[in-house]
């Protein structure tokens, strides 16, 4: 990781092994096999995962300066990830991997909440020139 981007501790190994344990409910719930869903093939996806999202927040593009955990977990040193949906189930998302990403708590309860990616993308973008206009 590159010194002064990442404002987090690495996560420990057991991190992992939470994540594992929650995707396997979350393919379980999605319909997928349980052959699918064994805990070495969740392990080797959650991995998979962390290293495409950059050991991040999927929303955070390898630079979790301004993702927050939970208040609940507000003494962890580590970014606790918790599992969110590119399009969220009360959109009509489903568990399955391909929807499938990690979130900080901040992005997955207060940026994203029941959004699509899609939805998101115009919202932030005029929140952003609004911004840019009162500072100009």
């Amino acid at each position: 990781m590159k010194e002064g981007i990442y404002s987090w501790q690495p996560a420990p190994p057991e991190e992992a092994e939470r994540l594992a344990r929650l995707l396997s409910a979350h393919l379980r719930n999605g319909g997928v096999p349980a052959r699918e869903r064994r805990a070495e093939h969740c392990h080797l996806l959650v991995r998979e995962i962390l290293a495409r999202q950059l050991g991040t927040c999927f929303l955070a593009g390898g630079d979790d300066r301004f993702c927050w955990n939970h208040p609940k977990d507000r003494e962890c040193s580590f970014l606790k990830l918790e599992w969110g949906h590119r399009v969220p189930r009360s959109a009509g998302g489903a568990s399955e991997l391909s929807n499938l990403v990690l979130l900080c708590a901040r992005c997955n309860n207060h940026l994203q909440t029941s959004r699509t990616l899609q939805q998101l993308i115009p919202e932030l973008e005029h929140k952003l020139s609004v911004l840019k206009r009162e500072l100009a």
